[in-house]
């Protein structure tokens, strides 16, 4: 996913436009003053690279390199894919385009995600 997002920014920024992502999955947690500070940093940090991505720094001399990961896939791994796969087309199926699971919001690229890595 690293050299996937990489290369997509050196694109945008080899074209003059800023690399954004989709939605800040975090969100919210209620009960949780420190959770939800947690949250709330991440989304804010995320937004600032993209903010202040062009004229920043480029990529265009970074060579993307796509490898093999070098990790261990375990039980516990599949089991949260399966999931969390299940729970967002639950949601789906109910009319929900977005589902918030485990303190973050999925939608369909997630599912989409765990499907390819469940193939693999």
């Amino acid at each position: 996913m690293r050299a996937y997002s990489l290369l997509a920014i050196k694109t945008c920024h080899h074209r003059g436009a800023p690399a954004i992502g989709g939605m800040a999955a975090q969100i919210p947690v209620k009960g949780n003053e420190a959770l939800n500070r947690e949250a709330f940093e991440k989304v804010e940090a995320d937004k600032r690279r993209e903010a202040n991505q062009i004229g920043e720094k480029t990529l265009d001399d970074l060579d993307v390199i796509l490898e093999v990961p070098n990790w261990k896939i375990t039980e516990a791994g599949v089991r949260e894919n399966i999931s969390v796969g299940f729970q967002y087309i639950a949601s789906w199926l109910r009319g929900n385009d977005a589902a918030p699971i485990n303190h973050l919001m999925e939608d369909a690229a997630t599912v989409e995600i765990l499907r390819a890595q469940l193939w693999q």
